[in-house]
């Protein structure tokens, strides 16, 4: 199985240079809408170089394999999400609580883009299909985890590493599971801003109030995964 890095190396020297990275910009978007309109079934070479607008040949040029515009893809999709919490952790006005909230809201309201609420579940079914899409997938989510553990750690110091890993991956899919209800176009999307402050507002308590005693450690000893 192909290992994800976090570096440009996958494409060809040539997407290095500032029209190179333009073009890599504009194959990437097409990736995105061929993978959002058609789905993972359709989500190939061919038709990514149609929606870009260029000749398959041309597409080989900057990237050799979906798998390698795949990661690419994931990188940078992530990069949007880390860019607006390090803009969070950042302000020196905000206190944890206050930055928590923040991070669970940005959460909640981005499942009402088109993008998140279409793009995400096929990246979700090509990683039922696909090793590296699973791996990508993976990493993805740790690395938007990290923020939540750092977070969660400064709300109560008194939870252990583990402990925190354990939380953040409550609340990561706590919010995960809001997008077939209120994400774009679905039937619940008008209390989409209610329920952002709704979750921000009780998962912040039930982080300040949690007892770390009310994890057995032997419960989950040996069980998390290595991230």
């Amino acid at each position: 199985m192909s290992k994800i890095v976090k570096n440009g190396k996958n494409r060809y020297s040539g997407a290095q240079s500032q029209k190179g990275e333009r073009k890599v910009k504009e194959i990437l978007l097409a990736a995105q809408t061929v993978l959002t309109e058609v789905g993972y079934q359709g989500f190939t070479m061919r038709k990514i170089a149609a929606k870009a607008g260029i000749a398959i040949g041309n597409l080989h040029y900057y990237y050799k394999n979906k798998d390698d515009i795949l990661h690419d893809l994931l990188d940078e999709t992530i990069k949007v999400y880390e860019t607006a919490f390090d803009h969070i952790l950042q302000d020196e006005n905000k206190t944890d609580a206050d930055k928590f909230s923040e991070v669970i809201k940005h959460i909640v309201l981005d499942l009402g883009t088109q993008k998140t609420t279409r793009f995400f579940p096929e990246l979700w079914a090509l990683a039922k299909h696909d090793e590296y899409a699973a791996e990508g997938m993976a990493q993805l989510y740790q690395r938007a985890r990290k923020y939540m553990r750092v977070l969660i750690q400064n709300l109560n110091p008194l939870l252990t590493e583990d402990q925190c890993r354990l939380v953040s991956l409550f609340v990561s899919a706590s919010l995960e599971g809001q997008t077939m209800f209120v994400g774009y176009g679905k039937p619940w999307s008008g209390v989409r801003e209610l329920l952002a402050r709704f979750a921000a507002s009780q998962l912040t308590e039930m982080i300040i109030n949690l007892n770390p005693d009310d994890f057995e450690a032997s419960e989950f000893k040996d069980r998390l995964p290595l991230a």
